[in-house]
């Protein structure tokens, strides 16, 4: 069973091995790296995680200003998960916020 939740905070060591899985974090050991994964989790207007198993395998996020537009982004999934509509799910809980949040363009 896979839940979908929408955080402020979480593990962020989980969240930059998705980030480098998907080939888009650096690979050295920059002790900033997760202080800055902190604040992207935190400041996303929105940002989703799919964890399977007590394990973060997918995210994805939105970038807002709250009041008319959203821009989803950084959305992948573990590639040994991927194929079982992880990446869907995330998205559409995405999208299901993002419209309770009165947003009407979604890029």
């Amino acid at each position: 069973m896979i839940q979908y939740e929408i955080v402020k905070s979480t593990d962020n060591e989980a969240i930059l091995r998705l980030y480098r899985a998907a080939g888009w974090w650096q690979m050295d050991e920059n002790p900033e790296y997760l202080q800055t994964v902190e604040g992207i989790v935190a400041n996303s207007f929105c940002f989703v995680i799919a964890i399977k198993e007590a394990e973060i395998i997918g995210m994805g996020r939105a970038i807002s200003d709250g009041l008319s537009d959203a821009y989803i982004q950084d959305v992948t999934v573990l590639e040994r998960e991927r194929g079982q509509g992880i990446g869907k799910e995330i998205i559409r809980t995405l999208l299901k916020h993002l419209k309770e949040h009165k947003l009407q363009w979604i890029g």
